[in-house]
């Protein structure tokens, strides 16, 4: 599936907003609540609408990817620091990376206990089954009862609500590629991309919260957005 192609098309950016605002389907509804409790809002739409813009007008490799996402976290003022980096190479490397490279990045980083690693890898093994006859999103809401069971406090859980919250909105914003209602072995890469992406953000940002509150999962979502939409994840 060549999304890049999609994503180009005319007419594709002048009725994305209005078709992503006033259509809504049962199973997506089921999808939201099933798996946060966040509400996804038009902020969220309108956000990444705009950085779908700013990343179409380059060409798209690791090296812009990586600037479109920045060029679109300074237009919003918003603040993200590097979690024990330097510069921002290694961003850009997860940029490229396949799903298990980042989940092995995730997983070294440290901030996962072994509890939540035998999760993951549980989770992982099933994602990447490609004969599995598995609804991904059973899988995901069997995943995230795992994580809810380990009682993990506030700022732990943060980044797979993050995680949660990301795939929600890709599928608001992208549901032609981000369907999770289909088999595993039917599912497009993007998703397990998604995953991958999202677990390694975890590893590589703190976010500055600041004043912008709800926009913290935007800073997530937009990074696994700009690297797997346009990434060798989805090729």
């Amino acid at each position: 599936m060549n999304i890049i192609k999609t994503i180009r098309k005319p007419y594709f950016s002048l009725v994305f907003s209005a078709a992503i605002l006033f259509t809504s389907c049962s199973q997506t509804d089921s999808f939201n609540s099933s798996i946060i409790k966040r509400e996804i809002t038009s902020f969220d739409i309108e956000k990444m609408q705009q950085l779908k813009i700013i990343s179409i007008t380059n060409e798209p490799n690791n090296e812009n990817n990586f600037n479109s996402y920045m060029s679109w976290i300074n237009i919003n003022n918003w603040h993200i620091n590097y979690r024990g980096f330097n510069d921002q190479n290694s961003a850009k490397v997860i940029m490229s990376n396949s799903l298990q490279k980042n989940i092995n990045f995730a997983k070294e980083s440290g901030i996962f206990s072994s509890q939540e690693i035998i999760i993951i890898d549980n989770f992982i093994s099933k994602i990447t089954n490609s004969e599995s006859t598995e609804i991904f999103l059973d899988v995901l809401n069997n995943f995230k009862s795992e994580i809810d069971g380990l009682n993990l406090s506030k700022e732990n859980y943060a980044k797979y609500d993050n995680l949660f919250t990301s795939l929600i909105i890709l599928n608001k914003v992208n549901p032609e590629v981000y369907n999770y209602n289909q088999s595993i072995q039917n599912t497009n890469r993007c998703v397990g991309s998604a995953i991958g992406l999202a677990l390694s953000y975890a590893a590589l940002f703190t976010i500055e919260v600041g004043s912008f509150g709800s926009a913290t999962v935007l800073t997530c979502v937009g990074f696994v957005w700009a690297s797997a939409t346009f990434g060798s994840g989805c090729k």
